[in-house]
């Protein structure tokens, strides 16, 4: 959906159109760490929000050191997501 083609390899449209991007990042082919890798390797720079089962401080670390802007865990309220979300577009504009 990101890319002119729709392929992983193919480059970020312009304009993306979207506003935050939430990966979960226990994917079966392709998981979120090598897909917000991709997307920051091409220059995507939207809010990333990794939502993912795992729980840990090392899980947080992994996910933001991938290039997240936030960290959610599953399951997820909506308040709490909202919350999420507004908060990583509001970083990554003030940056």
């Amino acid at each position: 959906m990101l890319t002119a083609d729709h392929t992983a390899d193919g480059r970020l449209r312009a304009p993306l159109g979207f506003d935050v991007i939430l990966s979960d990042m226990q994917m079966p082919e392709l998981d979120g760490y090598t897909v917000v890798h991709m997307l920051r390797e091409k220059g995507c720079d939207l809010p990333i929000i990794a939502l993912t089962a795992h729980s840990t401080d090392e899980d947080r670390v992994r996910c933001l050191s991938a290039g997240c802007d936030a960290y959610a865990t599953k399951p997820i309220g909506r308040e709490k997501l909202v919350e999420t979300i507004l908060k990583a577009i509001s970083t990554r504009q003030a940056a």
